[in-house]
């Protein structure tokens, strides 16, 4: 069975499907906006650097955390709890030679994917047991804007 509805929700979410077709702008460019910022997301990890984790995921974090409808103590709850529990002087970043980039929503969506995997950033550790995979996907608001992770 299928059906449709129209809700009405008292919040806007941040809306991707904005941004710009990222398939129409030079590849190499975008692959190496991508590799700094899998490298800058791995390094909040590595350093526990709960700020930087904060800025990186902000528009994420903005659409989850509305969606959910928290309060403002849970959300800092669950931000609090984002980079503790990992072994963070242990961190590292699988090799992104491993990774081809991918495009999703039209174009609107960008990330790295490891073959045969999800798009995201597999946040190694020499302690295998401890590796994670953290799903993530960008877009750009605007032409001169950076990407920003929105999924």
């Amino acid at each position: 069975m299928k059906k449709s509805f129209v809700a009405n929700v008292p919040y806007e979410l941040i809306d991707w499907k904005q941004g710009v077709d990222l398939t129409k702008e030079d590849h190499v460019i975008v692959m190496k906006e991508l590799e700094k910022k899998y490298v800058e997301y791995t390094d909040a990890f590595k350093n526990a650097d709960l700020p930087k984790y904060k800025q990186l995921t902000k528009l994420r974090q903005d659409n989850v955390f509305t969606s959910m409808y928290y309060s403002k103590e849970q959300r800092e709850q669950a931000e609090n709890a984002y980079v503790s529990g990992v072994q963070n002087n242990k961190v590292k970043l699988f090799p992104l030679e491993n990774y081809k980039m991918v495009f999703y929503g039209n174009g609107k969506l960008v990330g790295l994917q490891k073959n045969g995997d999800a798009p995201g950033v597999f946040i190694d550790n020499e302690d295998e047991k401890e590796a994670f995979v953290e799903y993530i996907l960008f877009y750009r608001k605007s032409k001169n804007s950076p990407l920003e992770i929105i999924l």
